[in-house]
């Protein structure tokens, strides 16, 4: 797997480390799933992008805006600049080209043209933005309007993304994977879960 292009500063959002759990349950949704085209919600600075890309024999597309951190972050100079997040962009697109694609917005702005050109093209999404309530939401809702199929969804311990994805309704959950994150000094157990839409 090629890593070498990644970088890893400990500030900012978080981003999926590069662990076997990581690499076993990707292979595991290749084996049952083998998804062709990837829609990926949270684009950082390409870490699950690039595990995704080297794993699935996939396109993918990845929406997320250029940057989105409130007042306090950037006080405290704990955010991944635009520059920073386009420098990786041109690195990973020497990389892969056409395989992948880096849209700039938020999915509320960006809905109706996803819909407008992707409808039922999608085989599989990477749910990964921001995990207040309503915008995981509106990632999940987005996802069922686009009829994809499948959904990955990371951070599903965290309560806001757990009450989103159930009240949404339209996915039922196939499988939990459970990964050890170390960001910031702090280890997590997070659970990354499969979903399948209810048809």
């Amino acid at each position: 797997m090629k890593l070498d292009h990644l970088q890893w500063p400990q500030k900012g959002w978080g981003y999926l480390p590069a662990t076997q759990e990581i690499f076993d349950a990707l292979n595991e949704v290749k084996l049952e799933y083998n998804p062709s085209f990837v829609l990926e919600i949270g684009y950082l600075m390409g870490h699950s992008t690039t595990y995704m890309l080297e794993t699935f024999d996939a396109d993918i597309i990845s929406i997320s805006p250029e940057v989105d951190v409130g007042p306090a972050a950037i006080k405290a100079g704990d955010w991944i600049s635009t520059e920073e997040r386009i420098s990786m962009y041109v690195k990973m697109k020497e990389i892969y080209g056409e395989r992948w694609e880096w849209i700039r917005g938020r999915t509320q702005d960006l809905r109706s043209k996803l819909i407008h050109h992707y409808k039922d093209q999608f085989d599989m999404c990477f749910v990964d933005g921001n995990h207040s309530f309503k915008n995981a939401y509106y990632d999940v809702e987005t996802c069922s309007m686009l009829e994809i199929p499948v959904i990955l969804v990371d951070n599903m311990n965290t309560p806001d993304v757990s009450i989103a994805v159930q009240r949404q309704g339209d996915y039922i959950l196939e499988k939990t994977f459970k990964y050890e994150s170390t960001f910031k000094g702090k280890t997590t157990v997070i659970d990354l879960c499969v979903f399948e839409l209810d048809k």
